[in-house]
């Protein structure tokens, strides 16, 4: 017989207990599914769904990743070919679960595809919903239950089956790798600004503060204290995994006397989790909600709830959130345009312009569908920051005017992707810099016997992004210059030299001795010759004005000694030359006279005008319309009266320029009106004119 020894019979009760755990769960959170999958499915496309096929696919790359709006667990890029995302409302790592609550979204496939279960049902009226998706823990394959593409008849409450999908899975490919940010810090809870956001009549305040500590290296487990109102500060846990920072609580009682504690968002029960979203690593979205509420302890005490945060933010304190200036142009694309209606140009690309009234505060959509839509819209169509999500934004679609197709009759609007009013677009800005725009419908706008608007759908876009045009650099004195010149009268001749009419002018700046000098001016390094530079001061009263000295101002040396070309006034004086900034980037610079300086007997100095120079204008990091060649074409008739510039003829394509090459008017049109004074290019075609509007 073999013997068994005492150690032997250890280490086998051991391997016994390890066999008979259940393995270890490698999801413990909607983050450890992020990453590339690929969808595989079998799809059987019915006779009424031939037509709409390209919509969806048997086989993809799908994403899995954090949600967009810092809402929801995750979101599902490209299910079935899907060009938008379907949202992740829960993971249940216990019953390996996906929990999706709304499938069909914004509208996922387009052409009026919605997602179904496997008999095709109306997926709307609370007939399709709390979809549950299963996954693998160890190989994390998610397996999805059969389901249908229908499309559907919403008057009727009807669907019809255009594709069946069976045996649908996704696969694994890549995970997605998550950097943990250290929440380790104090953080400012603020509640949304919503009528049922908060508790009406709550004594209890609607912000309150936390600490947050990391309790280990990984960054993901944290001891918090919560300090809210009078009450003392609240001890709790919480854990990380780099996006949903989530609090358990069990019978944790700001008020342990009193039972004013912690509980369920919709209810009394115990335990429960808070969960916040990072949105950046100086923000937080809260995500589950948070209700405070007090037990019963006795007849004169019956309990009930204290305070409720549906949602709201918590910001970093030492930290900044990254600003983002809504006002700006947006470079507009269309993933995909489903035309309803074909009488229209439907843009792919085009701009959207966002301004800012800082006297009112408020943003308004001036440019959108390739169009100026102030007017339309009594100064713009609305536009609203979210006042918890500083990457997140709202163009309102309950006016919206885009084009008008017959004056008083009929136009073209904005709406959502239902064609209504109920939601507004929803713009988002990426990690990136880049923007993304939710679906939106253009509608055919007409109104009935009783004035009322009847719409029809015209136009679908999806798949929208933004990217916005860089703002212009500010301006400063210490740059370099482009200076060009509208005119050189030469008086003196120079062998071997030419008076350039485009040329840099360099302004530095010196902090020690606080002085700006000009270091090139006229083509020439004029710093040696001018002990550092000619001298450029900065108005005292007016930054946008300056002046540069002449009393030295060498420019040139011709015969060492002898003679030079040097700076002077436009009268061969000593007054200094004016330069002003208008605002834009473009300086204007005051005539001035380039002098031919000789000494006397007496070293004296004696000028005589070499050149005069005028019409001088300089532009410093601002990207302009050039117009170098435009005073070479044919003349065109046109003339200015009170403000307006009128051009000869039937209304036609005309341009009109600044001085500093800048459009400030193209379109059809016989008069333009609206323009500040100053002096402008009217080109017609190939003709030209100056007109100047005082």
């Amino acid at each position: 017989m073999k013997k068994i020894t005492l150690l032997q019979s250890a280490f086998a009760l051991i391997a016994a207990f390890m066999l008979a755990l259940p393995a270890r769960a490698q999801v413990a959170s909607a983050a450890d599914l992020f990453g590339t999958y690929k969808f595989t499915a079998d799809v059987n496309v019915t006779d009424a769904g031939q037509a709409l096929k390209d919509n969806f696919k048997s086989e993809c790359e799908v994403v899995i990743t954090k949600c967009s709006y810092n809402i929801f667990d995750g979101e599902i890029q490209g299910l079935a070919g899907a060009t938008a995302a379907q949202s992740i409302n829960a993971v249940d790592v216990a019953a390996n679960t996906i929990k999706i609550t709304n499938p069909n979204g914004n509208g996922l496939w387009g052409g009026g595809l919605y997602m179904s279960n496997s008999e095709g049902v109306y997926p709307f009226g609370g007939n399709y919903n709390d979809i549950l998706y299963t996954f693998d823990p160890a190989t994390k394959t998610i397996t999805l239950p059969d389901f249908t593409l229908v499309t559907c008849d919403h008057a009727n409450s009807a669907a019809t089956i255009a594709a069946s999908f069976t045996n649908a899975k996704l696969t694994l490919v890549q995970s997605e790798n998550i950097d943990v940010t250290d929440l380790s810090g104090d953080w400012h809870y603020t509640a949304g600004k919503g009528t049922y956001d908060t508790m009406e009549g709550s004594t209890l305040p609607t912000e309150w503060d936390m600490t947050l500590t990391a309790t280990d290296d990984s960054k993901k487990a944290y001891n918090i204290s919560l300090t809210l109102g009078d009450f003392a500060p609240l001890a709790l846990t919480a854990t990380f995994d780099g996006v949903t920072l989530t609090i358990p609580f069990n019978e944790d009682y700001f008020d342990a006397e009193q039972k004013i504690g912690l509980v369920n968002m919709y209810g009394v029960a115990r335990p429960g989790t808070i969960t916040f979203n990072m949105a950046n690593e100086n923000l937080l979205t809260l995500t589950s909600g948070m209700t405070i509420a007090q037990d019963s302890i006795s007849p004169e005490v019956p309990g009930g709830y204290k305070q409720w945060y549906l949602n709201g933010s918590a910001k970093r304190q030492g930290g900044e959130t990254e600003k983002v200036t809504w006002e700006g142009t947006y470079k507009i694309k269309a993933g995909s345009i489903y035309k309803a209606i074909a009488d229209y140009d439907y843009p792919e690309e085009f701009n959207m312009v966002v301004t800012y009234n800082a006297d009112y505060d408020i943003y308004m959509v001036t440019e959108f569908f390739g169009n100026d839509v102030s007017a339309l819209n009594y100064g713009g169509i609305s536009f609203k920051p979210s006042a918890d999500n500083p990457n997140k934004a709202e163009i309102v679609t309950s006016t919206g005017y885009l084009k008008t197709i017959v004056a008083g009759e009929s136009y073209l609007t904005l709406k959502d992707l239902n064609l209504s009013s109920a939601s507004n677009i929803v713009i988002t800005r990426l990690e990136d810099g880049t923007y993304t725009l939710s679906d939106f419908s253009i509608s055919y706008m007409t109104y009935d016997a009783d004035w009322k608007q009847q719409h029809a759908l015209a136009a679908f876009y999806q798949t929208v992004t933004a990217e916005k045009e860089p703002e212009a650099a500010p301006f400063t004195w210490a740059s370099t210059f482009t200076v060009k010149v509208g005119g050189v009268d030469v008086y003196k001749e120079i062998d071997g030299y030419e008076y350039p009419k485009e040329f840099e002018m360099e302004v530095t700046y010196n902090a020690d001795y606080d002085i700006y000098m000009v270091t090139k001016f006229l083509g020439n390094d004029v710093a040696a010759l001018n002990y550092g530079g000619i001298s450029f001061k900065v108005s005292a009263d007016d930054p946008n004005k300056a002046e540069i000295a002449t009393t030295t101002g060498y420019l040139k040396t011709l015969v060492a000694g002898e003679s030079y070309l040097t700076l002077k006034d436009m009268n061969l004086s000593t007054s200094p030359v004016t330069l002003t900034h208008n605002g834009d980037g473009t300086v204007t610079i005051s005539d001035f006279c380039v002098s031919y300086m000789t000494y006397d007997a007496n070293y004296n100095q004696q000028h005589a005008a070499a050149a005069l120079y005028s019409g001088v204008s300089a532009t410093s990091g601002y990207a302009t319309v050039g117009i170098e060649n435009i005073e070479a074409a044919p003349a065109l008739k046109a003339w200015s009266a009170n403000g307006t510039i009128y051009v000869a003829g039937e209304a036609q394509a005309v341009e009109v320029y600044d001085m500093s090459g800048r459009t400030v008017f193209s379109g059809v049109a016989s008069q333009v009106s609206g323009l500040n004074k100053g002096l402008y290019l009217v080109k017609v075609k190939n003709a030209v004119a100056k007109v100047a509007v005082k």
